[in-house]
């Protein structure tokens, strides 16, 4: 979407306009995309430390940990957006031969880097602010203090305020990608626009990589907040991801105790545990690796599977009552056990 409203006024070849023409006209119109837009940004990042922090701090509405919780790094790429601002406010006045963008985001590819943290923090940052929102007068505050004139955009949430600063890092590769297609290869700058453009991307690529791995982490903690026995946690990992949740109509353990059953799967392997109310009891846990499902014979039950060791020692059942609960277990794992290069089950 962000992609299909960049540059909306970049129109086609004009009457009598020529292809060297549109390209400058094209690369002009970009730039001044390019710098509005930072202005914009760059103003209401001013206005949350003015009429959000730095009151918040202040008045003593929250405590020092929770403003740093909601607003993160937030202070310190301000001036990092200030810098590039005015590095770019006059290339837009100069002869296309002498503009230089790619230079300069190749120069600031490091004081990028403080996006790392902020977009880091934003699951932690939304979490505060929800129980924020609920237990204190946090919400007014936030509500009046939006209202001024200084915030640009519209809609202007504390929400929609904080999203920002990912919204920004991420255009940037797509700004510099429709500067460098309307710059001529001859240009001087057109390879730094290369350099720079391969510089933000590796950036933004890096910034989403450590956000899957927390969102990955923070699912695998809230299983294991679930567990009665937190010792119990030995799956998590950062390269581990949920793949889904799957009802158990009942589990044997080699114990030969039932229980109804709750199962996740991951992309490597398979938890088990019985539902005991609200919270979950550990049973097992098996790396796909270790184990060959197969179907088990059950006269009460018509769908089962036996998950056992090599050596025979560990082995649970699951059992389920209704068919299509079974096939969605079978096929998921299955499909799952082909992707690591497994021979897949006979089931």
């Amino acid at each position: 979407a962000m992609k299909d409203q960049l540059l909306v006024s970049l129109t086609a070849f004009s009457e009598n306009e020529t292809k060297q023409e549109h390209q400058k006209r094209m690369r002009q119109e970009t730039l001044s995309e390019l710098i509005s837009t930072e202005y914009s940004y760059s103003k209401n990042l001013y206005a949350i430390k003015r009429y959000l922090i730095e009151p918040l701090q202040t008045q003593k509405i929250i405590s020092r940990q929770e403003i740093i919780e909601v607003f993160s790094n937030l202070e310190e790429i301000i001036p990092v957006s200030e810098r590039l601002l005015r590095n770019m406010q006059g290339q837009e006045e100069l002869p296309i031969e002498e503009q230089r963008i790619g230079v300069l985001f190749t120069s600031f590819t490091k004081d990028l880097a403080v996006y790392n943290i902020y977009c880091a923090d934003q699951s932690r940052s939304m979490e505060t602010r929800e129980r924020l929102y609920a237990t204190t007068n946090f919400k007014q505050f936030i509500e009046a203090q939006t209202k001024h004139s200084d915030f640009s955009g519209g809609n202007t949430s504390l929400d929609n305020l904080l999203i920002q600063p990912l919204q920004r890092i991420c255009k940037y590769p797509l700004l510099l990608t429709q500067l460098k297609k309307y710059t001529p290869e001859d240009h001087p700058d057109h390879s730094a626009l290369t350099s720079g453009l391969e510089a933000v991307e590796a950036l933004v690529n890096h910034i989403n990589d450590v956000r899957t791995q927390q969102e990955r982490i923070a699912q695998l903690l809230s299983i294991a907040n679930r567990l009665i026995d937190s010792k119990e946690a030995t799956f998590i990992s950062p390269q581990r991801s949920l793949v889904c949740e799957i009802g158990c109509s009942v589990i044997r353990h080699h114990s030969k105790k039932s229980k109804h059953g709750c199962l996740f799967l991951f992309d490597d392997s398979l938890l088990v545990t019985a539902a005991v109310g609200s919270q979950l009891s550990f049973i097992d846990f098996w790396l796909f690796k270790q184990c060959r499902p197969t179907l088990y014979a059950s006269k009460k039950y018509n769908f089962a599977i036996e998950l056992a060791s090599a050596d025979g020692q560990r082995k649970n059942v699951l059992f389920w009552a209704i068919e299509k609960d079974f096939i969605n277990f079978r096929d998921q794992i299955v499909s799952l056990m082909k992707k690591l290069g497994m021979a897949a089950p006979l089931f």
